[in-house]
């Protein structure tokens, strides 16, 4: 730390990326400056709550991607997408170290590189998979008996063909192969955006957690 208070490593201040992220920050250069150092030790923070190795660098590296996105200016809350890509800097990292581990410890390294499946990916995929079913199955909870079991039954793959099951299902429920398409169509696209609405408002909720606390998690 400078004897002004300002971190020892500091970004290029002649670069073009950083100039325009200190000026989403700041209304004048101190002022940028000091919500600069703000964001980076809630970073440092962030990363120490959830037992990361090189917290500085990880931070850094988080400011620097945030400073190189285009679109900078139209963030509107540059904290609150800084801790999204520190979330998504934590993945990589330790999908990495994960890798590193499976060299250093274990037989296989080679053929892993060359295309087994990546136990980190494995936990982030089956992580988004649970959400994504959670959030399915309150979007049916919704629906009325009748529409949810519809649905269920047209989707079923079990048992008897798919074509034959839904054949039965329109005599059952009185009407055509095509009325019965179309009403699974706005049935369909009833529950994607009810589900695309759960799984945003869960993404909301955790960057809200991660940035709105000082405590670890």
């Amino acid at each position: 730390m400078s004897d002004s208070g300002r971190p020892n490593k500091r970004p290029d201040p002649d670069s073009a990326e950083f100039s325009r992220l200190l000026l989403r920050l700041g209304v004048d250069h101190e002022s940028a400056w000091r919500e600069y150092e703000r964001l980076r030790r809630r970073l440092i923070k962030f990363f120490e709550c959830n037992n990361w190795g090189d917290v500085e660098t990880l931070a850094d590296e988080v400011l620097d991607r945030v400073a190189k996105r285009p679109d900078v200016e139209q963030i509107r809350s540059v904290p609150e997408f800084a801790i999204g890509v520190a979330r998504n800097v934590s993945k990589e990292d330790y999908r990495k170290q994960q890798r590193e581990r499976h060299f250093e410890d274990g037989p296989g390294g080679a053929d892993f590189a060359a295309g087994e499946s990546d136990p980190a990916n494995e936990i982030v995929e089956r992580i988004d998979s649970e959400a994504r079913m959670a959030c399915l199955e309150a979007a049916l909870a919704r629906l009325g008996e009748r529409d949810r079991s519809t649905v269920l039954e047209y989707y079923d793959s079990s048992g008897i063909k798919q074509h034959v099951r839904r054949k039965i299902l329109a005599i059952r429920s009185g009407s055509t192969m095509n009325a019965l398409r179309v009403h699974m169509a706005r049935l369909r696209e009833r529950l994607e955006r009810e589900v695309s609405e759960c799984l945003e408002h869960r993404r909301r909720l955790a960057a809200r957690r991660d940035s709105g606390s000082r405590r670890c998690p």
